[in-house]
């Protein structure tokens, strides 16, 4: 299957598509540039809503705001039409980076990865509702795209740096992660980046430089796969009324220039056949 131009957006890297329920309408962001797109399906509209410092990922709270998950360990919330207040102004540790993917679990807290240094490997942390943050790991060489199993008992998270999707088992009650295990490997030079799994267990990875999402029973074996015009797809989110529309991000690569690849960074799309996606749980932070 080939994957369809949804709307020219021009960003540098495309990231952190979700499918908001109550508006029906997808987001995602343009990490470098701090710009939040919002995509209407219902008029294929696609503008930017705000712009400014950096914007990674984002999870929808339960009140229908969204949070931003930005640079120097930065959360803000998002709400009628701008940033309305900070929750998290910054993690002294990470003043020299910024947040990648985020994931938030059924009891409301949120899994955040962060970019690696020039001086240390990534960290993946853990934001509970009671404001509470907790570091589950300092040596991830990039922590990316993360997604739970059907029946809760795994956490998936891509390390790019190393070309490996891992699970972990996943405590529900207590939101804590042990016994890392590999369960898919990305050959040279492509990496693995977004990650989402859909209503029948599959995971979905988007490949950097290898120009498709994958599709992988939950064993780890691929099973389907939809090509992307432009080589570094880097996210996905099923949305639309029935969570059958795949939507793809994508992003320029390093010294690649618009006119060499000239739909680098637009916004993708694909029906794929019999899948169907999963709402992603809302987040709780700030909301006591």
């Amino acid at each position: 299957m080939q994957a369809e131009l949804m709307a020219e957006t021009d960003c540098v890297v495309g990231e952190g598509p979700i499918w908001h329920p109550q508006e029906h309408v997808l987001y995602f962001t343009d990490i470098p540039h701090g710009r939040l797109y919002r995509y209407d399906p219902a008029d294929q509209s696609c503008r930017c809503v705000l712009e400014g410092r950096p914007i990674a990922a984002i999870t929808i709270q339960v009140d229908g705001s969204l949070l931003l998950f930005r640079d120097r360990g930065r959360v803000d919330v998002y709400e009628d039409g701008r940033v309305t207040r900070t929750l998290i102004k910054e993690i002294a540790r990470e003043r020299d980076t910024r947040f990648n993917d985020v994931v938030a679990d059924p009891a409301g807290r949120v899994f955040a990865g962060t970019m690696p240094t020039a001086d240390r490997p990534g960290s993946l942390y853990r934001f509970d509702p009671d404001g509470s943050q907790h570091l589950l790991l300092d040596s991830v060489h990039q922590p990316n795209g993360m997604a739970f199993s059907e029946d809760m008992r795994l956490l998936y998270q891509v390390e790019t740096g190393t070309g490996t999707v891992w699970q972990h088992n996943y405590n529900e009650r207590t939101g804590t992660l042990h016994g890392q295990m590999e369960l898919i490997e990305i050959a040279a030079p492509a990496r693995p980046d977004g990650l989402i799994v859909d209503a029948e267990d599959h995971l979905w990875v988007g490949i950097w430089g290898g120009g498709c999402v994958e599709r992988y029973d939950p064993a780890g074996n691929l099973v389907d796969r939809i090509n992307v015009e432009v080589p570094n797809v880097t996210s996905m989110a099923f949305g639309g009324p029935d969570l059958t529309q795949l939507f793809i991000t994508t992003a320029l690569g390093e010294g690649e220039e618009r006119t060499d690849v000239p739909h680098a960074g637009d916004l993708f799309g694909a029906s794929p056949h019999n899948a169907v996606g999963r709402l992603e749980f809302p987040s709780r932070l700030g909301l006591g």
